[in-house]
């Protein structure tokens, strides 16, 4: 059984894929993520740690995750 991060970030992945977040569109935030899939925040940050690293989303400090469906990173 894979770890729950991993099925998080492959959740989220799939779900810009599918464009239910397009380029630019802010993900629900952490707290909302944990009440959602009932996870840990620690989770859902190594999830979205993962999705940054990979360039699929991007963090705004203060902000919030947004989707980078556009393959490139912006800052």
């Amino acid at each position: 059984m894979k770890p729950a991060y991993q099925v998080l970030r492959e959740q989220l992945r799939d779900e810009i894929a599918a464009g239910q977040y397009s380029d630019g569109t802010r993900l629900p935030t952490e707290s909302e993520l944990v009440a959602r899939h009932g996870v840990s925040r620690q989770t859902v940050r190594r999830a979205f740690q993962d999705l940054v690293a990979e360039g699929v989303v991007y963090r705004v400090p203060g902000r919030g995750t947004y989707a980078n469906d556009s393959g490139r990173y912006l800052r």
